[in-house]
């Protein structure tokens, strides 16, 4: 039966003045009850455990310890779907979404008045991603910047008055890695995990290591 799923967090952690950076998703999946932790990327083996293996110092287990790395580091959190609609409660791929009710106007208000200069988006440009939606709500050629050796665009000064470094992530979701191991990227890389037990998840751990170096 299709179900409505309405956002749970992104009003209650609003940007503040001073941040500098921004992580943006999707939208969390319908079933939001079941998350381990209340919050953006809460159920189990997502986000924050990529984050947690790459900078362990953080210990980034709980929601405490998850709000206090981002409100020290000046990091808003918030997500580019607000609503949305699913065929079942049980799908939770970005590309099966429809009905799709933007945050655009929360996000606007927010780069425009903040200082970020960095964006994070948790997944790349299949139907529905992040920095799909992201670009095309924004109305962004990404194509005219993007690098896909290091996975990076730029946001020109004429969109939110200044220029925004923009990393594209790749997705935390075990969906992703059948298209992460036919990446250039990960090909390029493939001999560092050759004999590791979870090739591509030490791979995610290692690309999010060396982007978000501020958290070293």
């Amino acid at each position: 039966m299709p179900v409505t799923t309405v956002h749970q967090y992104i009003d209650m952690y609003p940007v503040r003045h001073t941040d500098t950076k921004m992580i943006v998703g999707t939208i969390h999946p319908h079933l939001h009850n079941e998350f381990l932790i209340p919050f953006f990327y809460g159920n189990v083996g997502s986000f924050w455990r990529i984050l947690n293996n790459a900078f362990p110092r953080h210990d980034l287990i709980n929601l405490e310890n998850i709000t206090t790395m981002l409100e020290d580091n000046n990091v808003w959190i918030t997500d580019i779907i607000r609503q949305c609609d699913r065929e079942t409660e049980m799908i939770t791929q970005d590309s099966l979404l429809y009905n799709i009710i933007y945050n655009e106007d929360q996000i606007r208000d927010g780069l425009l008045n903040s200082q970020i200069d960095t964006i994070y988006f948790t997944s790349r440009f299949s139907r529905n991603n992040a920095a799909k939606l992201f670009t095309q709500v924004f109305g962004i050629d990404y194509n005219v910047t993007f690098n896909p050796e290091t996975s990076e665009f730029v946001i020109p000064e004429n969109v939110f008055g200044r220029e925004i470094r923009c990393v594209v992530l790749y997705s935390p979701s075990n969906d992703a890695n059948r298209g992460i191991v036919r990446s250039h990227a990960y090909l390029n890389n493939q001999h560092l995990y050759v004999h590791h037990p979870t090739p591509v998840m030490q791979f995610k751990i290692d690309f999010y290591r060396d982007k978000f170096q501020f958290l070293n």
